[in-house]
């Protein structure tokens, strides 16, 4: 038998929607401060692998990889010397599709 991953629950709560500050007045969260929140509230005894919110740097995580068909359409591209040029204000069509 495989070892079963226990799922990731979630429960929504008010702090996460309004922040309550000295004035009384409410705003919302922002996403830093929900990641905070997040990240200093896991388990520390926890072996998931989880994936930082935000983080913006996908070379950090190997299974986050750019395809071989990208990588093979940006070097077709470049050796077909089609494209240059600058492209138009509204870009070129074959890269819009």
């Amino acid at each position: 038998m495989e070892n079963e991953a226990k799922p990731w629950v979630f429960r929504g709560t008010q702090k996460f929607t309004t922040k309550q500050y000295s004035n009384d007045s409410k705003q919302m969260i922002t996403i830093r401060e929900a990641q905070e929140e997040l990240m200093g509230n896991l388990n520390q005894d926890d072996e998931r692998s989880f994936v930082h919110l935000g983080h913006g740097d996908p070379s950090a995580y190997p299974c986050f990889r750019t395809t071989p068909l990208a990588e093979d359409a940006i070097v077709s591209a470049l050796r077909s010397a089609q494209f240059n040029y600058y492209p138009p204000a509204a870009g070129i069509l074959p890269a819009r599709r």
